[in-house]
């Protein structure tokens, strides 16, 4: 319920000292701005009215000993949470992806520019520290994405994935060469199908 103050450090409005916050894989300020843009409103009210509708709200029906009622996939042909939930588990245990190079040459380079970034007197720079465990989170990031596509090698498509993804945390948000990817990540919207993925062959090769 605390205010968010623009001209203060992302430190002193979280109240988490900058080497704990070096910690975090993704850090996503969202702020609850009243705009005349309803877009976002109507984005957080549809989410919890589908939570509640599909049986994961507070008001869920139960069946059983207290146990929601639950599918494997819903009416739309969305997995359901428990069906995501099992998928992530199963992929986090049979998979260990490796880095092609493609994917570690992404990475490193992006590592670099950032770090450049923060270096730089006249630039606004992270108010993250940029260190090794910037490039390590990236990895981690990368090997995720891998799994989640049930694969055992991270590719240049898993690691730009990464990269986009980081770009919409605070590290893209005060980096000058991340500022025409960078997204909204409460405005977004996804789209489906083929869409998704010409969409994400634009922006792969904005980043390579």
């Amino acid at each position: 319920g605390a205010l968010y103050t623009q001209h203060e450090t992302l430190a002193r409005n979280t109240g988490i000292d900058t080497p704990l916050l070096s910690r975090f894989d993704l850090i996503f300020i969202m702020l609850d701005n009243v705009t005349s843009d309803n877009r976002r409103d109507e984005n957080v009210a549809s989410f919890l009215l589908q939570r509640s509708i599909q049986g994961a709200g507070f008001d869920a029906p139960r069946s059983g000993a207290g146990r929601i009622k639950s599918s494997s996939s819903t009416p739309d042909g969305r997995w359901s949470i428990e069906k995501l939930r099992n998928y992530i588990s199963v992929v986090r245990e049979k998979f260990r992806p490796s880095l092609h190079p493609d994917a570690a040459e992404l990475l490193e380079r992006y590592y670099r520019e950032c770090r450049a970034a923060a270096a730089d007197p006249l630039a606004a720079g992270s108010p993250v520290p940029v260190t090794v465990r910037f490039l390590e989170s990236l990895v981690r990031l990368t090997q995720a994405h891998a799994r989640l596509l049930y694969r055992d090698e991270a590719t240049l498509a898993d690691a730009c994935a990464a990269v986009l993804l980081t770009i919409c945390t605070v590290h893209g948000l005060h980096m000058e060469q991340d500022r025409s990817l960078w997204e909204d990540p409460v405005l977004s919207n996804f789209p489906r199908g083929e869409d998704a993925d010409r969409e994400f062959r634009v922006q792969q090769g904005r980043l390579q």
